[in-house]
C-alpha cells in the first residue's frame, strides 16, 4: 500500500493531482503493459551527449560520451507546452534496461501528452568516462570524478541543451526516480529550480544520514525481515538458521557448498559473508561502492534479533577503514545533506516547492 504523499512541498496548482480528470491518474492498460519491454515500439531514441569530465575543476579537460534516451511518441510538442518527464538515472546502470521498469511513467506520459527522457548516470551503464577498465582507478582524475554534484551538473547540461533544441522552455519539466534516482530527482529541483518545475521522488531515503533523531541503523533490515515474515511466515527464522549453519561450517564444507576456487582459510565464514553482503562485483557495483564510501552514506546495520541477517554494526570508523585502502578516500557523511539543503528538513519546506515524496508501507526506504 502506498503511503501517498509523504511530503508535498507547497505544491500549488501547477499540476492538480487531486483532480479526478487529471491525466496523471493511472489506469490498467494491457496493450501498454505488453509493449513496455520493447524500446523500439515506444519510439526511444538513444542519444549521446559529449559531457564535460568535470564541471567544477578547470584543470580537468576533456569530455566523455554520456547516453540518454528520448521518447517523443506521446509528446504534444513545444507549441502546445507538452510536459517533459525526466528520469534521473542512478546506480541502476544501463539506461536502456532501466527504461523498461517505469511503465507507470510511460502510462502517465501517454495520458499527459508528455515526452520521456531517461538519463544515464556517469560511471554507470555505458557512460564510462575512461572505459570499463580505467574508470574506477582510485585517482582524483579517474573515479574521483564520480560524485553526486558532477552527476547533477551533467543532467543540467543535457536538459538545458534539450530545452534549447526543442524551444521547450515553456514546457513543464518533471524529474522522477526511485531510491537514489528519487533522491537525485529531488536534488535537481532543489539545485536547479529554473530548469526543473516538479520532482517526483519515490522511495528516497531523504533522512538516511547519521545521527538523525528517530532513525535506527537496524530499521531498514527489520522492514525487509518483516516483509518476508508477512509473505512467508517462518521464513526469517529459516534464514537465521542458515546463516548460523554457515558460521559454524568447516572450511571443506564451505568449499564444496560454494565451489570456491580455494578452500577458505580459518576466516572462511567472513569470506562467505562478504559474498552474501556484496555479491559478485560488477562495474556498476564498483561505482556504487565508491559513492557509498564517499557521499551516499546510509547508516544500515543488522542485529540478527529484529532482522534475519548476520550481525553488523554500522559505524563511520569501520566504513572509513574499509574504504581507505581501496579508494584512497574518506567518507563525508554530512557534506551532501548540507550541500543539498536537507540537513534541516523543516527549513527545506520553506525554501523550495513542488517536490513530491512517496513511499510504500513495505518499502524499507521509508524507515530512513
Amino acid at each position: 500500500t502506498l503511503i501517498a504523499i509523504f511530503i508535498l512541498l507547497a505544491a500549488g496548482d501547477a499540476w492538480p493531482l487531486s483532480d479526478a480528470s487529471n491525466p496523471l491518474v493511472l489506469r490498467r492498460d494491457d496493450e501498454l503493459r505488453d509493449s513496455l519491454l520493447n524500446r523500439e515500439s515506444l519510439g526511444y531514441d538513444v542519444r549521446v551527449y559529449q559531457q564535460q569530465l568535470s564541471h567544477f575543476n578547470a584543470q580537468v579537460n576533456g569530455t566523455f560520451p554520456q547516453r540518454y534516451l528520448v521518447n517523443s511518441t506521446f509528446w504534444a510538442g513545444a507549441a502546445r507546452q507538452g510536459p517533459i518527464f525526466v528520469f534521473t538515472g542512478a546506480e541502476g546502470g544501463d539506461v536502456e534496461r532501466t527504461a523498461g521498469a517505469y511503465g507507470w511513467v510511460t502510462q502517465m506520459a501517454r495520458r499527459s501528452s508528455a515526452m520521456l527522457v531517461f538519463l544515464e548516470h556517469r560511471f554507470f551503464g555505458k557512460s564510462l568516462p575512461f572505459g570499463p577498465d580505467n574508470s574506477y582507478v582510485a585517482e582524483a582524475s579517474r573515479v574521483g570524478l564520480l560524485s553526486v554534484e558532477e552527476a547533477l551538473a551533467d543532467y543540467s547540461e543535457i536538459l538545458h541543451a534539450l530545452r534549447d533544441e526543442l524551444a521547450a522552455w515553456h514546457c513543464p519539466l518533471m524529474t522522477f526516480g526511485g531510491s537514489l534516482a528519487g533522491t537525485l530527482s529531488a536534488f535537481m529541483r532543489i539545485k536547479y529550480p529554473g530548469l526543473v518545475d516538479l520532482a517526483l521522488a519515490s522511495s528516497s531515503p531523504i533522512r538516511g544520514y547519521l545521527n538523525v533523531d528517530g532513525i535506527s541503523q537496524f530499521s531498514w533490515r527489520k522492514q525487509i525481515t518483516d516483509n518476508f515474515e508477512s509473505f512467508a511466515p517462518g521464513c526469517p527464522e529459516l534464514v537465521r538458521q542458515g546463516f548460523r549453519a554457515l558460521q559454524y561450517a568447516d572450511s571443506e564444507e564451505l568449499h564444496r557448498a560454494y565451489n570456491t576456487c580455494d578452500v577458505p582459510g580459518k576466516d572462511g565464514w567472513e569470506q562467505i559473508q562478504s559474498i552474501v553482503w556484496h555479491g559478485i562485483e560488477t562495474p556498476d557495483q564498483k561505482g556504487w561502492l565508491y559513492l557509498a564510501c564517499t557521499e551516499i552514506i546510509h547508516p544500515i546495520g543488522a542485529n540478527n534479533v529484529t532482522d534475519m541477517f548476520p550481525p553488523f554494526n554500522f559505524s563511520l570508523t569501520s566504513l572509513a577503514e574499509s574504504c581507505a585502502p581501496r579508494w584512497h578516500a574518506a567518507p563525508r557523511p554530512y557534506w551532501l545533506p548540507k550541500e543539498m539543503a536537507i540537513y534541516q528538513l523543516e527549513r527545506l519546506a520553506s525554501s523550495t516547492s513542488h517536490i513530491l515524496f512517496t513511499y510504500g508501507t513495505a518499502d524499507p526506504w521509508h524507515t530512513l
